[in-house]
Order: structure tokens, then sequence, then C-alpha cells
């Protein structure tokens, strides 16, 4: 009976230390598992050519083992909203995002948790049009008031404390911009001398129909490109008030609580009607459609048919952005000249349709945020040497004149406008609804 005991004991006493063995070697394992996680990084809603030079430059910013990675890397779903693209997903490190509507989740979850970056510290060097772009917010240890009976030294150094609480919840990498493209072989013929505002390009435009040529192309079958080119000739012919009007309406409908599709819908007819925010771009398109300036089948055509009116020498004037510009091979678009979109308001205060590329730090990994600030300073030439869009940096080397004047010209002019496609919507299926809209209006 007592040998049973002892027998009995030994093997609990086995089975116990196999079982506290077996959750050593699981904490064991995973301990080791996220001390060798890799960060990952996500992007959202960024073009592959524009993706593989960040990841790049990500890579080049860290000292690893030759052949051996830094990050992982996660491209996320932009056609759903981002909260939605970021669910089931691992933990991300960093996020690389196209200001507006989405990146705003992305910067509230930064203002939570306190993963901004002093304000001073990582925007200086850049333009103020470019500082503005960011979304700031002050650390808990930010001191308001600063108490009147300390002295001079206590105060200064109190607000120098301060620069470091103001924080950023984002960097800028990278500027993309809506421009006018215009053949300059046509533009010399047409002896018109400068384009300093809408009435030159439509004298442009009846010389060029007179050629033979279509005048005027952009991808208006493309619900983004209609909504960004909608919204940049808002800003031009109406100004920046109005932009920001249709931005707030059509984010609200977004919002609202009622049936989202008829809200928008509701909301589209109104701003295109008479006497609204975007009622002066839709008629001046149906007007140039009208003239013969742009094509009956304007509102049908893609990125890629826009492309090939172009290789095949068919249009004098088109309407896209740098980073598209960039996918055309030089021999196409070395015959065009880049210019902004002009406003006939004389000296009126401009601000471009300008997409910005923000570095978003969603933890607290040195490596990661060491990385970010690489990206936002050191490794602006590679970045825009690389990719074609303007870099963040006043003086930061460019590769060329396109990268250069889409750089002056948005720091020449207040805060940039981030594109109708992302400043009031998170979704494709939201898109849709309005750009339906607006096309269907195009076409009566």
């Amino acid at each position: 009976m007592e040998e049973k005991k002892i027998k009995d004991s030994i093997i609990k006493i086995a089975l116990i230390s196999s079982m506290a063995l077996i959750l050593l070697l699981i904490i064991l394992f995973a301990v080791l598992y996220f001390l060798n996680r890799k960060p990952l990084a996500a992007f959202y809603g960024i073009s592959d050519k524009t993706r593989d030079i960040i990841v790049q430059n990500l890579e080049s910013s860290v000292k690893t083992r030759e052949g051996k990675r830094a990050y992982d890397i996660l491209v996320l779903n932009d056609k759903i909203s981002l909260p939605e693209a970021m669910k089931n997903t691992k933990k991300i490190d960093i996020l690389f995002i196209k200001d507006g509507a989405n990146a705003r989740y992305a910067y509230d979850y930064v203002i939570q948790k306190n993963l901004g970056f002093p304000k001073d510290e990582v925007l200086s060097g850049m333009t103020t049009s470019i500082k503005q772009t960011v979304t700031d917010y002050k650390d808990k240890k930010y001191i308001e008031k600063i108490p009147e009976n300390l002295s001079e030294e206590q105060r200064k150094h109190i607000q120098e404390e301060n620069r470091f609480y103001l924080k950023t919840t984002a960097i800028p990498i990278l500027l993309d911009n809506y421009e006018i493209d215009v053949k300059y072989e046509v533009f010399t013929n047409s002896k018109i001398g400068s384009i300093n505002n809408w009435k030159d390009l439509e004298k442009l435009s009846e010389f060029s129909k007179e050629q033979g040529l279509i005048p005027l192309l952009f991808a208006g079958g493309d619900d983004r490109e209609l909504l960004n080119i909608v919204g940049a000739l808002t800003e031009s012919l109406s100004g920046r008030s109005d932009y920001e009007k249709a931005v707030k309406k059509l984010a609200g409908a977004v919002s609202s609580r009622k049936k989202a599709g008829s809200e928008l819908y509701e909301a589209t007819q109104e701003l295109i009607s008479e006497g609204n925010p975007l009622y002066s771009a839709v008629q001046f398109l149906k007007d140039w459609k009208a003239k013969g300036y742009l094509p009956r089948i304007f509102t049908q055509l893609k990125k890629n048919d826009l492309m090939a009116y172009a290789n095949s020498d068919e249009t004098a004037i088109l309407l896209m952005s740098l980073e598209a510009h960039r996918t055309y091979s030089d021999s196409i678009i070395r015959k065009y000249r880049s210019i902004y979109f002009p406003s006939d308001a004389g000296n009126q205060t401009r601000s471009f349709t300008a997409p910005v590329i923000m570095a978003v730090s969603l933890s607290k990994k040195e490596m990661c945020r060491n990385s970010i600030k690489l990206l936002g300073r050191n490794l602006q030439e590679k970045l825009t040497f690389g990719s074609g869009l303007a870099p963040a940096m006043a003086n930061c080397a460019i590769p060329d004149k396109q990268a250069d004047d889409a750089r002056y010209w948005i720091a020449a002019t207040e805060k940039p406008l981030t594109p109708l496609s992302d400043a009031a919507f998170v979704s494709d299926s939201n898109r849709a609804i309005v750009a339906d809209v607006i096309r269907a209006e195009l076409n009566k």
C-alpha cells in the first residue's frame, strides 16, 4: 500500500514537472517570437512604384546583416475604409497613407496613445504650407498657462519644454500635385504667348480643335480622378471656401446615420445645382464638352485610355496628377509642359490640390520611429529621385523641373487641399455614388 502511494506521488511529480516544462517552453518560444518579430510597415492607398521606393529606403534606414530584411510589409485593401482594412491584421508599427479622411483614423490613434513626434524637431526645414498639412496635438505635459509669478528664466525653460510637448501625428515624406500638361509644339504653334488663365487655355483648345486634335482629356471614367479634377476645378473657379463646403457636406453624408447611399446621392445633387459649391466646376466641364473641347466619351475614359491617346499624339492638353505623369514613357511626356490649374480670379490666395504621403508611427519602437524621422529628412533625396514625386523638405535636391515645380507651387500658396476622393470619402463605394451622380449630369 505504501509502495503504491510512493509510485502515485512519483507519477504526479513527473506529470507536474512535465507540464511545467511544457509551459516554460511555450513561454520561451513566445518570448523568442516577440523578440525576433520584425516590425510591420503597412501601406494604404500608395501606388506600387511609390511603395517600392519607400520600402527600399525604409530598409536602408536600418543596419542589418546582408540579405536580411528589417521590416515585414503589408499592403492594405484601400477599396474599403482604413478601420475595416486593419481588422484582423497583425500589429502595425508604421503606416504609410495619403492625408485625408482615412488618415484621420490613424491620427486619432496616435493622439490617444501619445505616439506623436515633437513638431519643431521633425518638421524643421519644411515650408509653412507643408507644416500646415499635419495634425498636431499637445501632450499632457504641455503647460497651457505659464504662471506669471515665475522668473524670466523659468518661463523660458517652460516655453522650451512646451516645444517638445507640441507634437505632430505624422511626418510628410512625399508630395503629389494635380497639374495640366500642355503639348509644347501645339502651344508654340498657337502663338498664344503664355497661359495665365482658363481663357488662354480655351484659346489653345480652340486652336487644337482646328488642327484636328482632341483639345482636352482626363480620365473621367475613373471615380477618383473625376472627383479630384472636379475638386481642383472648384478651387480654381470658386475658391477654397466652396471646396471646403463641398467636403464638409459630403463627409457629413458619409458619416450620416441615415442610409448612406441615399444621403450621399441627395447631397451631391444639391452640391452640383446652381448656386452651390460644385456647380461651377461641373458646368465648366459641360460647357467645354458642348464646345467640342472635351470628347463626349470623356466620362468613360480610364487612365490607360488617356495614355493611349497621348501615345498616338491625338490630344493637346491632359489633366492628371504628377504621380500619373510619371507612368508615361519619357518619349511621350517630354512633349508636354506642366502648369498649375489657373484661376480667372486674379491674385486670390490659391490652394492647390496636392496629395501628401504621410508616415505615421503606430508603436513606440525606437527603430521604427527613427526610420520615419530619416524618411522625413536624410532620405528625402532618395525618395524624390526614386518616385519622381516632390520632397517635403524645402531645400532637398530634386530629380527634374516637374518635381521642382510641384514643390514650388505648393510652397508658394496656402495649405494644399487634400484631393476630394480622399478628403470626403473612406471607401470606393462612397466615391462611386458621388461620381455616378456627377457623371450623369455631365452626360446630359
